[in-house]
């Protein structure tokens, strides 16, 4: 079985919950395959610890300690605005 890989250079991705487990494994794969990658989590020390992992990949990241329960912090145009704040520092 061939393994199928992804070029994600010039694309962003927001991961929310990436502080930890799932996410944070997500985020770091995105990240090995090119993404300049948003952390999202309610735990802001993880979702910044996870940043700087994917920063020492020589990727660029930024981190957010959101509660994404709460709609007004992620509407789309809070989103929209964090992709926006990341593309701007590529």
């Amino acid at each position: 079985m061939s393994r199928i890989t992804v070029d994600l250079h010039g694309k962003v991705a927001l991961i929310t919950g990436g502080g930890s487990g799932i996410g944070r494994g997500l985020a770091l794969q995105m990240a090995r395959r090119g993404a300049s990658v948003t952390v999202v989590d309610l735990n802001g020390t993880g979702a910044a610890a996870v940043a700087e992992e994917i920063k020492a990949l020589g990727i660029q990241s930024l981190d957010y300690q959101v509660d994404v329960r709460d709609p007004p912090l992620m509407s789309m145009s809070r989103g929209s605005s964090i992709h926006a704040a990341l593309l701007s520092r590529t």
